[in-house]
C-alpha cells in the first residue's frame, strides 16, 4: 500500500512538474504554432493571456521572422533543407522557453523600446521648443475672416510681422475661427501664408490664404491664428513645431508619441498577464 502511493505521488509529481515546464518548440514554423496552441491549452490561458503569448512571440521575432519570409518569397523555393535552418536560426531566440520567460523576455525588451522612445521624444521635444521661441517672433498683427457670398469660397487675410532675423517666404498656422466670448470653435485647420518677395526681418506683410470652411463671417467671429512652421529661401524649414489642430502636421513629435501610446499599451498588456498559470 504504501508503494503504491509512493509510485502515484511521484507520478503525479512528473505530471506537475512537466506541466511547469511546458517550453516552446520553436525548431520549425510548423513546430512553433503547434507548440503555441499546445502551451494555451496546457496551461488553459485566458483568451486574453493568449493573445499576450502571440503578441509576446511577435515582440522577440516578429520582424526577423517577416524578414526571412519576404526573402524566401523573393529568393523563390528553397531546398526543404535550407528552409528548416533558416527557421531554426530566426525563431532560436525563443526556443525552449517557457511561458513565464516568453512573457519576461517581451516586457523587458517592450520596456526597452520604451525608454528609447521617450528618450528620442524628449530630444525633438528640446529641439521644438527652441524652434517656437523663434515662431514667437513672428506676430499675427490682424487676421480677417472673409466669404464670397456667390461661390461661398472663405479665406483668411493675415497681416504678420516678422520678428525674426531671418528672411521668410511663406508661414504655416495653426488657425481657428472662435466665437468671441465662448469656448466654441467654429472651424480649424491650417492655412498657409505666402509671401513671393519674401518677408524681410523687421518688416510687416499681407498674405491671404483660402481655408475651405463654411461658417458665415460674423461680427462675433475672430480667427485665432498660430504660427507653426516658417519657411526660408528655395522654401527651406527653418522652424517648426507640431500642429495641434491637424495631426498630419505633427511631424516627428507626433509620429514618436502614436509610436510611444502603441508601445506603452502593449507594455501593460503584458505586464498584465497571469504568471501564476505557469507556476
Amino acid at each position: 500500500m504504501r508503494l503504491t502511493n509512493v509510485i502515484a505521488l511521484a507520478i503525479a509529481s512528473f505530471l506537475w512538474s512537466c506541466h511547469r515546464e511546458i517550453r516552446l518548440d520553436a525548431s520549425s514554423m510548423f513546430s512553433l504554432y503547434e507548440s503555441t496552441e499546445a502551451m494555451k491549452k496546457e496551461l488553459e490561458l485566458s483568451k486574453k493571456d493568449a493573445v499576450a503569448l502571440d503578441a509576446a512571440i511577435d515582440v522577440l521575432v516578429g520582424d526577423a521572422t517577416r524578414e526571412m519570409l519576404a526573402q524566401a518569397e523573393a529568393a523563390g523555393d528553397l531546398p526543404a533543407s535550407a528552409r528548416v535552418e533558416t527557421e531554426a536560426r530566426v525563431l532560436e531566440p525563443i526556443h525552449a522557453l517557457t511561458f513565464r520567460q516568453l512573457i519576461t523576455a517581451a516586457a523587458d525588451r517592450t520596456n526597452s523600446e520604451l525608454e528609447g522612445l521617450l528618450a528620442e521624444l524628449s530630444e525633438y521635444e528640446a529641439i521644438a521648443a527652441e524652434h517656437q521661441k523663434h515662431l514667437d517672433q513672428v506676430a499675427v498683427v490682424r487676421a480677417g475672416y472673409g466669404m464670397s457670398l456667390a461661390t461661398r469660397r472663405s479665406w483668411i487675410d493675415l497681416t504678420v510681422h516678422n520678428g525674426t532675423d531671418k528672411t521668410l517666404t511663406e508661414l504655416l498656422f495653426d488657425c481657428s475661427l472662435l466665437e468671441n466670448g465662448t469656448p466654441m470653435t467654429r472651424e480649424s485647420g491650417t492655412c498657409p501664408a505666402v509671401f513671393p518677395a519674401g518677408l524681410a526681418p523687421g518688416t510687416t506683410g499681407i498674405a491671404q490664404s483660402y481655408v475651405g470652411w463654411e461658417s458665415e463671417p460674423r461680427p462675433s467671429r475672430k480667427v485665432d491664428a498660430r504660427p507653426i512652421r516658417a519657411y526660408g529661401a528655395q522654401r527651406a524649414v527653418l522652424w517648426h513645431v507640431p500642429s495641434e489642430i491637424d495631426p498630419r502636421e505633427a511631424g516627428a513629435i507626433g509620429d514618436i508619441k502614436n509610436r510611444v501610446a502603441v508601445v506603452d499599451g502593449s507594455l501593460r498588456e503584458l505586464k498584465g498577464v497571469d504568471l501564476s498559470v505557469a507556476d
